[in-house]
C-alpha cells in the first residue's frame, strides 16, 4: 500500500519483483527507497542490511547474501522521494 504524509511518502509492506526459486539472489523494487528507510522481511524475519549481513539495496535493487527458500515471503516497507 502506498500513503503519503506531510511530504514524506511511504510504501508499506511491497512484495519485490523477482523469482523465489532457492537460487536466485536479485529482486526489484517499484520505486527507490531513501538510504536506510528501508525494512526488509523474510517470512517474516526482519532482516539486516549490509553486504556482511543478510542484503544489500542499491537503487531499487535488493541483493540476498543466500537466496530465499522456496516458498518464501519476501516484504519490503520504505520511505521514497
Amino acid at each position: 500500500s502506498y500513503r503519503t504524509y506531510s511530504e514524506i511518502n511511504f510504501v508499506d509492506n511491497e512484495t519485490p519483483m523477482g523469482v523465489i526459486d532457492g537460487v536466485n539472489t536479485v529482486f526489484e523494487l517499484s520505486l527507490n527507497p531513501i538510504e536506510g528507510s528501508d525494512h526488509l522481511y523474510l517470512n517474516g524475519l526482519l532482516q539486516d542490511e549490509g553486504v556482511m549481513f543478510d542484503y544489500d539495496i542499491t537503487g531499487r535493487i535488493i541483493t540476498f547474501n543466500i537466496p530465499p527458500p522456496i516458498g518464501s515471503i519476501i516484504l519490503c516497507s520504505y520511505r521514497y522521494n
